[in-house]
């Protein structure tokens, strides 16, 4: 079982860095992905992530900042064609929104863009409608998956998460429409690159 040790040493903030980021723009490669580290965040412990960690916001605003641009797409106009408000994506792109699931489906379809590649430096294919129609469907069996691997309980999970009782159960049978820090929270205690807990089983890189 993991160790829980608390992220207060030069050495265990270095390996915090690559236990919580792995998919930070142009910290790591695809071919030299961090290894698993063998800490753990409990409840207490997300109070001494590393102040330097880019979070799930910020890499979500720049890569979609960095695609609208580069397709030469005004903020109004990827609203319109994704189907939401203008306001909302001045607030993606300023990381002032705790976007869920469904509205970074949106955004994947109308730029054309994978939602693993929002997180991450590889290339990925263009979605198609059965992907980002399952994408709920992968993240739940994703996060099992990780838990069950690495053999953690859903209460223990639960309970270092402090998160409702039950409420991984529910994530992982119904699939709902999680929040981007919910979904971070998740994949940097199970020590998963957020890019890889968005996939399904058949990876979609552009080789």
């Amino acid at each position: 079982m993991a160790a829980r040790t608390r992220l207060n040493s030069r050495s265990s903030e270095d390996a915090a860095i690559q236990h919580c980021s792995p998919y930070l723009p142009g910290r790591f490669q695809a071919s030299n992905r961090p290894s698993r580290c063998n800490i753990r965040p409990t409840t207490s412990n997300f109070l001494y992530m590393p102040r330097r960690c880019v979070s799930a916001r910020e890499r979500f605003a720049a890569s979609v900042t960095l695609i609208r641009e580069g397709q030469g797409m005004s903020g109004d106009e990827l609203a319109r064609i994704a189907g939401v408000s203008r306001n909302t994506v001045y607030l993606i792109e300023n990381t002032s929104s705790n976007v869920q699931l469904g509205t970074v489906c949106k955004l994947a379809r109308a730029l054309q863009t994978d939602p693993s590649a929002f997180f991450s430096n590889d290339q990925y294919r263009a979605p198609t409608e059965l992907r980002l129609g399952n994408l709920q469907m992968v993240v739940a069996r994703n996060v099992r998956a990780h838990r069950v691997r690495q053999e953690i309980s859903q209460n223990q999970m639960n309970r270092d998460l402090a998160m409702a009782p039950g409420y991984l159960g529910v994530i992982e049978r119904k699939a709902p429409d999680l929040s981007l820090d919910v979904l971070e929270k998740i994949a940097f205690y199970l020590a998963c690159p957020l890019d890889e807990m968005l996939l399904d089983s058949k990876r979609r890189l552009i080789r």
